[in-house]
């Protein structure tokens, strides 16, 4: 039987918290700075938005890392 590692985390709100709700739109209705949307340069009508990608980057390796020392 192959011996499986166990992977301790330390419990924080990175790891409370996998899934991770974004509302980079202010109460006045514009958005946080460096969360602009642009439209899709490939003319499909779609938004993109950089900063929210970002920021759901950094949250995802957060999860990876959690419990690892690097």
């Amino acid at each position: 039987m192959e011996s499986l590692t166990l992977l301790l985390l330390q419990p924080s709100w990175i790891t409370q918290c996998p899934l991770l709700l974004l509302d980079t739109r202010m109460p006045y209705g514009s958005l946080s700075v460096g969360c602009e949307e642009h439209l899709d340069p490939a003319g499909t009508g779609s938004l993109y938005n950089e900063g929210e990608a970002e920021i759901v980057l950094q949250h995802v390796f957060s999860l990876i890392y959690a419990g690892n020392d690097i």
